[in-house]
Formats: C-alpha cells, structure tokens, sequence
C-alpha cells in the first residue's frame, strides 16, 4: 500500500464484531474513481456464526489488473490478507472472474468465526498505469456480534 507505483481501488468492509450484541450489520458506502470502478452491492443478509460468508468486489478496467485482499483487524495495520496468486492464510480463499473490462474479485469463508472481526478491503491494480496512484475507498461494511452469533452481512 505504500508503493506510489500503485494505481488502485479500494473496496473496504469494515466487519466490527461486538461480543455482547446479538447479531452482525453491514452498512455499505459507495466511492468511485474516473479511471476504474469497483462496484458493491448494498444490502443486509444473514449468516450465522459458522457459516460461508463471502465478500463481493466487482470492478471495471481500461487494463489489465492485479487483484488483492487486506484485512486490518481493530488497532493494527493493514495486512496482506491474499492475491489471486498467494494465500497468506486465516482460511479464507476467493474467486476471481476476469471479462474484457470487468471481472469480479470476491473473499469467501467456509465457516466464519468471531475472530474475522477486521476491515476488509478490495484493491485493483493497474498493470499498465503504474506511474499514477489512484487509491478510493470504495465501501465500508459494518458488522456487529451479538449473542446468539448471527451475522448480518
């Protein structure tokens, strides 16, 4: 992220899991750039605690592009979390769609678990545009814990 070769978009989940509440909401918050664009759907969908939970990032682009997930757990910095060529672990994996301009990039989980409280975020990069950066936050999900472990997402 520190790279100023980097042009990309950022897709952010935000996923606040609180202990004494008793389920999980996402709130969803658009931002475009005017070279790319990442497109999330807004909405709430319910996932209990333990189950497949899976993160959408769609995009659009005038290049060839690289695609990336980071995860930035409460107090931390941002870290890698995966490519579509490396997996840096916490059991999550994702699935990438490549069309001519557009493709789809989504982070998926098996069983979700309380210790995936974290932000989320979707970078594109540029292969062809690498001397102008272009960083947006493209969404911002929410989601709270609460007892009985369901997850709105």
């Amino acid at each position: 992220m520190t790279n100023a070769n980097f042009h990309f978009i950022l897709c952010r989940f935000f996923l606040s899991l609180i202990l004494s509440l008793s389920h999980l909401v996402i709130v969803s918050i658009p931002y475009f750039s005017s070279l790319q664009h990442v497109k999330q759907a807004s909405g709430t969908m319910t996932v209990t605690e333990g189950q497949a939970v899976s993160l959408h990032c769609s995009y659009e682009a005038q290049f060839s592009i690289y695609t990336y997930w980071y995860i930035q757990h409460p107090g931390q910095p941002l870290k890698l979390l995966l490519t579509e060529y490396e997996n840096y672990g916490q059991g999550f994996h994702a699935t990438h769609h490549k069309g001519d301009k557009i493709g789809t990039y989504n982070l998926e989980k098996e069983a979700s678990q309380l210790k995936d409280s974290a932000v989320y975020f979707c970078a594109v990069r540029d292969t062809m545009r690498e001397s102008r950066r272009v960083a947006n936050q493209k969404q911002e999900k929410r989601v709270k814990n609460r007892e009985k472990g369901n997850l709105h997402l």
